[in-house]
């Protein structure tokens, strides 16, 4: 007989350059994730993959989290290999806006 975790979710986990990346939600092609940077502090992340890229923020950064941000890629993100990709694609947007310098990010288009 199975235990009690036996039907729990795994969902990928990415690692890029000292920051990882926890999904909580996910709908295949979108859901909701956690980015952890390298100081510990967290920034959360609704993600979707689509045509366009596209990153805007969500939620201003407040004594909780460095932000919340609305992103997409026309990147999978279903496997641990592919979360590392996506984490990694996000950086030259996400690092600045930890680091508390929003205008030095890159890419990405709107925001």
């Amino acid at each position: 007989m199975g235990g009690a975790n036996d039907d729990a979710l795994v969902y990928p986990k990415g690692r890029a350059e000292g920051f990882e990346m926890h999904m909580f939600v996910s709908y295949g092609d979108c859901g909701d994730a956690l980015v952890i940077a390298p100081d510990g502090r967290e920034a959360g992340l609704i993600w979707e993959t689509g045509d366009m890229s596209l990153f805007e923020t969500s939620i201003e950064p407040d004594s909780g989290r460095w932000g919340t941000y609305a992103v997409t890629l026309p990147m999978p993100l279903t496997t641990d290999a592919e979360a590392d990709a996506y984490l990694s694609a996000l950086l030259p947007r996400l690092k600045p806006l930890w680091l508390g310098n929003p205008d030095a990010g890159a890419g990405l288009g709107r925001d």
